[in-house]
C-alpha cells in the first residue's frame, strides 16, 4: 500500500514540480555538491542505533523522558495548544487526510497500487533501464512508427536516468546536513515524494536508486532528528517530517531490497515507538497524530512482508505493542494491525490471532472489498487482504480455519479478476492452502477453480503462471496419493514414490533455496562443481516450466540440499520442492542460511532432528563448505556416472549442471546455427557492433558460452570484456539476457 502526496504551500519558495525534468534541475537542486563533497558525505557511514530515548513526544521539547505521568499529561496539553498543527487538522475519511495550517494545505491521498517485485531494477549510481531494445523477428528496416517508438523509448530512458541521478544527489546532500527543519531539506523531500507519484513507471527504479546510496539510513536520520525537535512544535519541523514519512511509506512498498534495508537500519524501532506512545494513542482524534500513526503502521505493514525483517519485529516486541489496535474502533488501524500480525506472529503465537478473530475479520473485509466499486474495504485492497490471508495459510492449522470461515470462495473469485495483482495474490494463497489434503479435494471438485487455474497456467504473467501450475501440481499429487493409498504395494513401501523414480539414475546434487539466498547458493554451487559434483540449481525462480524441471531434478537427485530460512518456509514453491524430495525419500542435507531462524512448522516436521551446516555467517564459509563436501563424499557411491546425463530423453544438456529456464524460448534449431545465424541474432538484440568478435561463433559455441556462464561466471564475464570487447555495462546486460533465452 502506498500514498500520493500533494503539498501546496502558498507564499513559500518551494519549486513547482510539474513539467519537463530538465527544467527541474535549477529549481530543485539550487546547490549542487561537488564530486569531492559527495564522496566525503557518502563515506560518513551509517547512522547510530535507534533507541526509544531518541524520539521526542508530541510537545517537541528537548526532554527525552518517557516514563513520567506528568511528562505525558502535560506534554500532550502543551502540544494541543499548538493550534497551527495539532488542533486545526481535519480528516475526511480513513483513506484521505487533509491538514490545514495557517492557510497552508497538505493532502495525503491513498491510492490502490501494488508493486511487482523486481520491476525496473537498475545497477550502478546512474541507474537507467537495462535495455531499450524491443525483440523482433528477422531483419528489416524500421518504419516510421517503429522509429518514433524507439525515440520515445530513448527519451523515457533518459528521463528516468535524470530523475534517478537527481534523487541520489539529493540524498547525498541530505546526508551532509546537520539539521533538517530547513526549507532546503523540505524542498528535497518534497522533490523525492513528487517524483514518486508523478512518474509511476519509475517507482521501482526510484526505490532501488534510494537503496543504493544507503537511503534507508539517511531517511531514518532525518526522522530521528526531526523527532528530537518535536514533530508538532513548529511547521518547519512537521512539514519535512510529513514528507519524509510519506517517502518511506511509499518507497518501502516498491522494493523488497529497500524494505530490507529499512528494517536493518532501525526504522522498525522508530515506528514501534510511535504506535506505542500513549500521548499519541490518547489523541488519535487529532488528525496529524492520526496521520503519524497511520504512516507508522503502514510502514510496519510494508516491512513485515519481508521475512528477513521478522527479527527486528521480535526485538521491538511489536506483537504486544500492536495488540491494543485489534480492539480499536478505528477500523482502518485495526485492519492494518491484523495484516501486520498475520506477517510476524510465530507458530507458538497463533493463539493470539484466534483470540482476536483475525482470520474471520480479514475474510470479512476481503468479501466486502470484492463487492465495492474500488475493490477496497477500510482502505485496504483485495490484493493486500489476500496476501495477508495467504501468509496466514503457511501455517497448517490456519488452513483449516480459513476453510471453516468460508475463505475459499473469495480466492476463487479473484482468479477471474481483471487485476493481475489480485490474480497473483489469489493463486499464491491457493497454492499454500492446497497443501492441506481436505482443501485439495475441495478444489479438485470445484470446476470454477479448475477452469480458472488451467487458464492462468498460460496467462503470460510469470508469477501467476507459476502459482497456478503449483496449485494444479498439488491437486495431481493428492490424487496420486489417494490412488497409491489404495494399492497394496504402497502400503508396503511407506511414503509413495513416483512411478518414474526407480528407472531414473541419480546423477546430481539438487539445491533447493529461496531467492534471497541465491548469492550464497551460487557460491556453494561453484565449490561443489569444482569438487567434481554435478549440481542442479534453478537460477530463474519464476519460469513457467520450473515445476516440471523441478520434478525431474528431484527424481534424479542423489542428494537434495535444502537451504533453510524464514523466506524458505514462507514460500509455497520451496515447500513443493522440499515435500516432493521427502515423499521420494531423498537424502536431504539441510543448510542454515538465516542465523535468526529456527526451523518450525512444516519445515521443522520435514527436517526433524537432522544436523544442519551453518551458512548464515556465524561459521566461516570455508569451514562450512568443507563439512558439506565431506558429507557428500561420505556417500559418493550413491551417485551414478555422469555418462548418463545426455542420454535421457527430453532432458536438456544444461539442466543437469544448473537450470536457467526462460519463458521466452528462441526459435528451434539454435544448436545448428551457422556463423551467419549468430550474426543475425546479434543484430536482433542491438549488438551488431560486436559482430566482428563473433565471426567464427556458431550455435553450439553459444550454448557452450551459456553453460560457461553458470559453471565459471567470473571467467565468463572477464572473457566478455577482454576477449570479445563487450565492456559497456548495458551491452553486457543485453548479451547475457539474449544468451539466457537461447534453447
Amino acid at each position: 500500500m502506498h500514498i500520493n502526496l500533494f503539498f501546496n504551500i502558498p507564499g513559500n519558495q518551494l519549486s513547482d514540480m510539474s513539467g519537463n525534468i530538465q527544467s527541474l534541475a535549477p529549481k530543485l537542486l539550487t546547490r549542487q555538491t561537488s564530486e569531492e563533497e559527495q564522496e566525503k558525505v557518502v563515506k560518513q557511514g551509517h547512522v547510530s542505533e535507534y533507541s526509544e530515548s531518541s524520539i521526542a513526544t508530541s510537545t517537541g521539547t528537548e526532554s527525552n523522558t518517557f516514563d513520567g505521568a506528568k511528562r505525558e499529561s502535560d506534554g500532550v496539553t502543551e502540544g494541543i495548544r499548538d493550534k497551527d498543527l495539532f488542533e486545526n487538522a481535519h480528516c475526511s475519511n480513513d483513506s484521505e487526510c487533509e491538514v490545514n495550517s495557517q492557510a497552508k494545505d497538505v493532502r495525503c491521498e491513498v491510492v490502490s497500487s501494488e508493486p511487482t517485485e523486481g520491476d525496473n531494477k537498475i545497477d550502478g549510481l546512474r541507474g537507467g533501464t537495462s535495455s531499450s531494445r524491443e525483440d523482433g523477428q528477422g531483419q528489416h528496416q524500421p518504419d516510421e512508427e517503429e522509429a518514433e517508438n524507439a525515440d520515445e523509448k530513448s527519451e523515457e530512458n533518459q528521463l528516468e536516468e535524470t530523475i534517478l541521478i537527481k534523487i541520489q544527489s539529493w540524498l547525498v546532500e541530505l546526508r551532509g546536513m546537520e539539521t533538517f527543519s530547513t526549507d532546503r531539506a523540505l524542498e528535497i523531500l518534497k522533490g523525492i515524494a513528487n517524483h514518486h507519484w508523478q512518474h509511476p513507471q519509475f517507482r521501482g527504479s526510484i526505490a532501488s536508486a534510494v537503496d543504493r546510496v544507503q537511503g534507508a539510513d539517511i531517511l531514518l536520520t532525518v526522522l530521528k532528528s526531526l523527532s528530537k525537535e518535536g514533530l508538532f512544535k513548529r511547521n518547519n519541523v512537521w512539514y519535512p517530517a510529513n514528507y519524509c514519512y510519506n517517502v518511506v511509506w511509499n518507497l518501502s512498498d516498491e522494493s523488497s531490497e529497500l524494505a530490507a534495508s529499512l528494517g536493518d537500519c532501525g526504522i522498525i524501532g522508530l515506528c514501534a515507538t510511535n504506535v506505542a506512545h500513549k500521548p499519541y494513542i490518547d489523541h488519535l482524534e487529532k488528525k496529524n497524530v492520526m496521520f503519524l500513526i497511520k504512516a507508522s503502521l503502514s510502514i510496519l505493514h510494508n516491512l513485515s512482508k519481508i521475512p528477513a525483517n521478522r527479527r527486528q519485529f521480535r526485538e521491538n516486541d511489536l506483537v504486544q505493542k500492536l495488540l491494543p489496535f485489534t480492539t480499536t474502533d478505528h477500523k482502518y488501524l485495526k485492519a492494518l494491525c491484523m495484516l501486520i500480525l498475520a506477517n510476524i506472529v510465530d507458530e507458538d503465537q497463533e493463539s493470539l490471532l484466534d483470540e482476536k478473530g483475525t482470520i474471520e475479520f480479514l475474510i470479512k473485509l476481503l468479501k466486502e472489498a470484492q463487492e465495492s466499486e474500488d475493490r477496497r474495504a477500510q482502505g485496504l485492497s483485495c490484493t493486500e487482504l489476500a496476501n495477508g490471508l495467504g501468509r496466514l495459510a503457511v501455517n497448517d492449522t490456519n488452513k483449516l480455519k480459513i476453510q471453516s470461515a468460508n475463505g475459499l470462495p473469495p480466492f476463487i473469485n479473484m482468479l477471474n479478476s481483471e487485476d493481475i495483482l489480485e490474480q497473483e495474490a489469489a493463486t499464491e494463497a491457493l497454492w499454500s492452502l492446497s497443501f492441506d489434503p481436505s482443501i485439495c479435494k475441495l478444489l479438485s471438485t470445484n470446476e470454477k477453480a479448475l477452469s480458472s487455474l488451467r487458464h492462468l497456467q498460460s496467462c503470460g504473467n510469470k508469477a501467476v503462471e507459476l502459482s497456478a501450475k503449483g496449485t494444479m501440481w498439488m491437486l495431481r499429487q493428492v490424487r496420486k496419493s489417494i490412488e497409491d493409498e489404495g494399492s497394496v504395494d504402497s502400503k508396503k513401501r511407506g511414503r509413495p514414490k513416483s512411478s518414474r523414480q526407480s528407472s531414473l539414475r541419480r546423477i546430481h546434487v539438487m539445491i533447493s533455496y529461496q531467492w534471497s539466498s541465491q548469492k550464497m547458493v551460487l557460491k556453494i554451487r561453484d565449490v561443489l562443481v569444482a569438487a567434481g559434483y554435478i549440481v542442479w540449481v534453478d537460477v530463474d525462480r519464476m519460469c513457467g516450466s520450473t515445476l516440471q524441471a523441478m520434478a525431474e531434478a528431484v527424481e534424479k537427485a542423489a542428494a537434495v540440499i535444502i537451504c533453510m530460512s524464514e523466506g524458505y518456509k514462507m514460500s509455497p514453491n520451496c515447500r513443493t520442492e522440499a515435500e516432493y524430495a521427502y515423499q521420494l525419500q531423498k537424502w536431504i542435507i539441510p543448510l542454515m542460511m538465516d542465523m535468526y531462524y529456527e526451523p518450525d512448522g512444516w519445515l521443522g516436521l520435514i527436517l526433524g532432528a537432522k544436523y544442519y551446516m551453518d551458512f548464515s555467517g556465524i561459521v566461516p564459509f570455508e569451514e562450512s563448505v568443507q563439512k558439506l563436501t565431506r558429507e557428500l563424499d561420505s556417500s559418493k557411491g550413491s551417485f551414478e556416472t555422469p555418462d548418463s546425463v545426455f542420454v535421457e530423453e527430453n532432458v536438456e544438456p544444461d539442466i543437469t549442471k544448473s537450470c536457467e529456464l526462460s519463458c521466452q524460448a528462441s526459435p528451434p534449431g539454435t544448436m545448428n546455427w551457422r556463423a551467419e545465424d549468430v550474426q543475425s541474432w546479434l543484430m536482433e538484440h542491438n549488438l551488431e557492433k560486436y559482430q566482428d568478435s563473433f565471426q567464427e561463433c556458431t550455435g553450439k559455441l553459444l550454448h557452450q558460452m551459456k553453460a560457461l556462464r553458470q559453471e565459471a561466471p567470473e571467467f565468463f564475464f572477464r572473457s566478455l570484456k577482454e576477449d570479445l570487447g563487450i565492456s559497456n555495462f548495458f551491452d553486457i546486460l543485453r548479451f547475457t539476457e539474449a544468451l539466457q533465452d537461447i534453447r
